[in-house]
């Protein structure tokens, strides 16, 4: 079964001298398949991080995705 996620494209960010720099925008497959790197950080999915400023690591955005995986719709 395939499903597409209910979550929009997210926002790479990478943590520099003077704070979040953001480097990219990815699907949430994308993002979980990039390599866990402790300077990279990404948008929430239920936020527009320029707005709120919430980043999230990969295990994070994990969970989240995880826990959401009700709102999914079958292809």
């Amino acid at each position: 079964m395939k499903t597409i996620s209910t979550f929009p494209l997210i926002e790479i960010f990478a943590r520099g001298a003077h704070g979040y720099v953001p480097v990219g925008i990815v699907n949430v497959e994308q993002a979980l398949s990039m390599p866990d790197h402790p300077k990279l950080k990404f948008s929430h999915p239920h936020g527009d991080a320029a707005d709120t400023g919430v980043y999230i690591d990969r295990d994070q955005l994990r969970e989240v995705v995880t826990k959401s995986q009700v709102n999914d719709v079958e292809i």
